[in-house]
């Protein structure tokens, strides 16, 4: 799985990485496990599945279970 670089986030301190995935209109808190890096995207190896909705914009701002309105979505 390939996304937008900019759309993990990663805790400084304790080098978690993760994103936030859109269920039922929920932000949702996923670890993930990154492997190469090019330009601005990144290979997601575990935490998200293909066809998972992924915050890409905003996301800094979000907490777990947070409620979201997907305003564009990109296939």
């Amino acid at each position: 799985i390939i996304i937008r670089h900019s759309a993990v986030i990663e805790n400084r301190t304790s080098g978690e990485k993760y994103v936030f995935v859109v269920e039922n209109n929920i932000a949702k808190k996923r670890e993930v496990k990154t492997g190469l890096v090019r330009s601005d995207v990144i290979e997601i190896l575990s935490g998200i599945k293909v066809g998972e909705k992924i915050v890409v914009s905003g996301q800094n701002y979000l907490s777990d279970g947070e409620q979201v309105r997907i305003v564009n979505s990109s296939k």
